[in-house]
């Protein structure tokens, strides 16, 4: 593996990549995966959902929720 993905796994950092990449990757994803395809909407619906997703976890934390 090189780039990106490493940490990624490592860390268990949440992440948007393109749907071919994260099919490539599955198996060793260990945080959520937001996945887009060739399209504008679906690169935005990725990002919007990740960003929310994390917003949500991190307000769980800090409410002790």
């Amino acid at each position: 593996m090189t780039g990106a993905i490493p940490p990624i796994v490592a860390y268990k950092i949440p992440s948007i990549m393109h749907v071919e990449l994260e099919k490539v990757y599955h198996p060793f994803f260990t945080a959520p995966v937001m996945t887009y395809n060739d399209t504008a909407e679906s690169k935005l619906h990725a990002w919007t959902e990740m960003i929310m997703r994390v917003a949500k976890n991190k307000t769980m934390i800090n409410t002790g929720a």
